[in-house]
């Protein structure tokens, strides 16, 4: 299969925040990219589903972002430890500039 990516991903674990229905979901990255999050969280939303997340870098800045899950990743519990658990992927969707910093600082 071709490789379609124009940018590159970086395997990074950055706690997000889940912001769903006023109430706050936890996870973490599992790789990131100027165009999205790849997230690992027990709570997998629904492909397409609108989605504002805050991403806590390792200078301690919070970058409230947003962005459309665009693949999903279910994996039972009793089989998380072998296959990685379940998440999902989020295109970001506009410009965040703490977050752009950030991914420049690590190339």
């Amino acid at each position: 299969m071709n490789e379609k990516r124009t940018f590159s991903r970086w395997k990074k674990r950055l706690l997000v925040d889940l912001l769903v229905e006023g109430r706050t979901a936890s996870g973490f990255t599992w790789d990131i990219s100027h165009t999205g999050l790849s997230i690992s969280s027990q709570y997998v939303p629904k492909v397409g589903e609108k989605l504002r997340t805050i991403l806590h870098l390792p200078n301690g800045k919070k970058v409230d972002c947003h962005g459309t899950v665009v693949r999903v990743r279910r994996v039972p519990l009793a089989l998380a430890d072998e296959l990685g658990g379940s998440g999902f992927c989020l295109a970001l969707g506009g410009y965040f500039e703490d977050y752009s910093r950030f991914l420049g600082s690590l190339k």
